[in-house]
């Protein structure tokens, strides 16, 4: 049902699954509550009443922290219309965990509204799973695929892209190594040191580690110089437009599709919200994550904010440039995974688009 109190996104009678029986002549593992999403929150309460009356919900979890919202196996749980939820939450014990929340529509209207609204809150969220579970974990393994043993198994099926239909794999080629960032000579450079690298004015080099305060390494892409150790100060960054990993606005929904089918360490950098905002999106064993990167004011210089882990060291490394920044990335598992490979995409013809989503 629609509701009509503003703070409301949506709201209406539904079934959670309890977290222990409380009687053994129940033969129900479900009980009924009203739900709640608003715009930062997924909150339930024993009735209609209790939320009117702004009591204290049953269970609140924050939008920003749910990873999938999923339909589940109508054997499972001998229950129809049966959807979960899963999310990140803190505990004591440790810093993250991830749990499920198994709740079932009365209807099968109720249940296609909960799962939309669900899935349309929770679009823009920086941290989406690639794949879950569909049954139930007995103990032993779980009721949808029998090879999988532990609750923390890999998922058996690709999670769902409000409003974005699986995206063809022939539309992807394999992904590209990433070999760092691309500069311009501003004057020429011979040295007699060893490893040194020469170039022309107007040469145009990659620079595949930037971790000297000095010299950098890099190779050149217009001769066959081949690797060296170049002066930092007689080169100059290209733009980011210029970069085959960078990607003009992409919205959220579509770079999820794109890099849940890529490996592991995999990126792309993006615009959001009309160029107002650099985004990093990179898949990691089992998500795909969006982390903002910002400019400091205080110093001029970039840095992650990465809202998914706020305890996270990354957040306090600055960099001169995002260049910079990605080839910490790339050197080191700043972000928890290197940053090793990055997708073109192709459009239905087979032809390379650069940075074009078709």
């Amino acid at each position: 049902m629609e509701c009509k109190k503003e703070t409301a996104k949506f709201c209406g009678n539904i079934l959670v699954r309890k977290t222990r029986r409380r009687s053994f002549l129940a033969k129900s593992l479900f009980e009924g509550v009203f739900g709640v999403l608003t715009d930062g929150s997924f909150e339930y309460y024993h009735s209609s009443a209790q939320w009117t009356k702004g009591e204290k919900p049953e269970f609140s979890i924050e939008v920003f922290n749910i990873q999938s919202v999923e339909e589940v196996d109508d054997g499972a749980f001998s229950q129809a219309l049966c959807f979960q939820v899963t999310y990140h939450c803190r505990t004591k014990k440790d810093n993250f965990n991830t749990r499920n929340l198994y709740l079932a529509a009365y209807d099968l209207d109720e249940f296609e509204s909960w799962l939309s609204s669900l899935r349309l809150a929770c679009l823009d969220n920086p941290v989406s799973l690639t794949q879950y579970h569909s049954g139930r974990f007995t103990g032993k393994g779980w009721s949808c695929c029998k090879a999988a043993t532990f609750r923390s198994s890999s998922g058996c099926k690709t999670c769902t892209i409000y409003g974005i239909p699986d995206v063809k794999k022939q539309k992807l080629s394999l992904a590209i190594a990433f070999h760092g960032f691309g500069v311009v000579a501003r004057e020429s450079h011979y040295s007699d040191m060893p490893g040194s690298l020469p170039f022309n004015t107007g040469d145009h080099l990659t620079v595949s580690d930037a971790s000297g305060n000095v010299e950098w390494k890099a190779f050149s892409t217009t001769s066959t110089s081949g690797y060296g150790y170049i002066p930092k100060d007689l080169v100059k960054l290209k733009s980011l437009e210029e970069e085959p990993w960078f990607f003009d606005e992409i919205p959220t929904s579509i770079t999820t599709a794109i890099l849940r089918d890529q490996v592991p360490g995999c990126f792309i950098l993006r615009t959001s919200g009309l160029g107002t905002r650099t985004i990093l999106s990179f898949r990691t064993d089992r998500t795909v994550k969006h982390i903002e990167v910002l400019l400091d004011e205080a110093t001029q210089k970039y840095r992650v904010k990465d809202e998914s882990d706020a305890v996270s060291y990354a957040n306090f490394l600055q960099f001169d440039s995002i260049q910079q920044l990605l080839d910490q990335c790339k050197q080191h598992p700043t972000l928890g995974i290197t940053l090793e490979k990055y997708p073109t995409i192709k459009n239905a013809d087979g032809n390379c688009r650069g940075r074009e989503v078709v």
